[in-house]
């Protein structure tokens, strides 16, 4: 399934890489969400209470099946991504007597539009608790997925549910006043610890696995790398890890994408003929520079790299269309195409258009 790295070459400097596996094409679509909309969690308490709240951020994201939001980057640099977790079981009610639910098709919208740093991300789900249902492409599967949260400082965190219990991974000091009285649970790691995840099993266990192979790495230090060599989460977590450390530091912003889509590639799944539940081909990688507020996305499907500048969007153009967006027009299979349909590349800003937006799937 799926893997994301997290890549700091200097102060001032992060990068996210993700790849999203997937056994059939989600049709991934490109969206700029404006500031200041209204939004609501698409989910109800028992009484007929649903949370809702206004949008302080602008956002360029990817839709999958046209009804969630899976990665994105905000205007203050802070970018989410969303990774399938079948061992994630989560609450049948509230934590607390005043939480509300929400639809995980809006949890990483939710972050985006309130957050700006991955402190703020781990606040913002004091009162909320995510509820789920079946994905589209398979109605009898629950859609079960943890979270990632990365700021442009090179922080990060993990959401997930645990035996019906939110679990929160990072290296934020979440000590003080502020965190006192906090519901979830929070386990803290080191920087360097945080910059990978995968997919199963739990976030502290893929830490965990470090442990084996750090020793390896140690005690065969002059030799080469020894690394799992399977396609399974948990090798491409290790091997994504091992190649994240190795990337040079001080690199130049020209060429620090690069360094980051070469680990990215090597935890790719190529497509085959034998794929299953747990080994689905790379749909598209999507990449996020958090400092110049660029969005990048490539398609299995096509060979060229596309991307928006969220700094270089005129929201002034969707005044008066409530219910708006700014969206860039993909094929069925996530690839950019010209008038003549030939697959192009570069900065994308030009071919923006303004249509609704997409409902967000609601828990029935």
């Amino acid at each position: 399934m799926c893997t994301r790295v997290i890549y700091t070459p200097k102060e001032k400097q992060s990068y996210v890489g993700r790849n999203m596996d997937w056994a059939v094409n989600p049709s991934p679509q490109l969206w700029v969400m404006p500031p200041n909309v209204k939004r609501k969690a698409m989910a109800k308490t028992e009484r007929g209470q649903e949370f809702k709240w206004k949008s302080k951020y602008s956002s360029v994201i990817v839709s999958n099946f046209g009804i969630s939001n899976s990665d994105g980057l905000n205007s203050e640099g802070l970018a989410v991504n969303l990774l399938w977790l079948s061992s994630s079981k989560y609450p049948d009610g509230p934590h607390h007597k005043n939480a509300f639910p929400m639809s995980m098709s809006i949890w990483a919208q939710y972050i985006l539009d309130s957050c700006k740093n991955v402190k703020e991300a781990v606040y913002a789900m004091k009162d909320i608790y995510i509820q789920t249902t079946t994905i589209p492409d398979d109605p009898s599967k629950l859609a079960t997925c943890h979270l990632s949260v990365g700021d442009k400082k090179g922080n990060s965190l993990v959401f997930e549910y645990i035996s019906g219990r939110l679990h929160i991974y990072t290296n934020v000091d979440t000590s003080g006043e502020k965190f006192s009285d906090f519901p979830h649970i929070i386990k803290h790691y080191t920087q360097d610890e945080m910059r990978v995840m995968t997919n199963d099993p739990k976030f502290d266990t893929q830490i965990g696995s470090l442990v084996y192979w750090d020793e390896l790495h140690e005690t065969y230090k002059d030799g080469p790398a020894l690394l799992p060599g399977s396609n399974l989460s948990l090798s491409r977590f290790v091997r994504a890890t091992y190649f994240s450390r190795q990337l040079p530091k001080n690199a130049p912003q020209n060429l620090a994408l690069a360094r980051l889509s070469g680990v990215i590639n090597n935890a790719a799944q190529p497509a085959t003929s034998v794929e299953n539940a747990d080994v689905s081909r790379t749909q598209y990688n999507s990449f996020a520079d958090q400092s110049r507020l660029h969005y990048f996305f490539r398609s299995a499907y096509g060979p060229f790299l596309i991307w928006i500048d969220l700094s270089d969007v005129n929201f002034d153009k969707l005044k008066n269309k409530k219910g708006y967006a700014f969206t860039l027009q993909l094929n069925e299979d996530g690839v950019f195409q010209d008038c003549d349909k030939q697959a192009i590349s570069g900065k994308v800003n030009q071919y923006l258009t303004v249509e609704k937006m997409f409902p967000f799937l609601p828990i029935p």
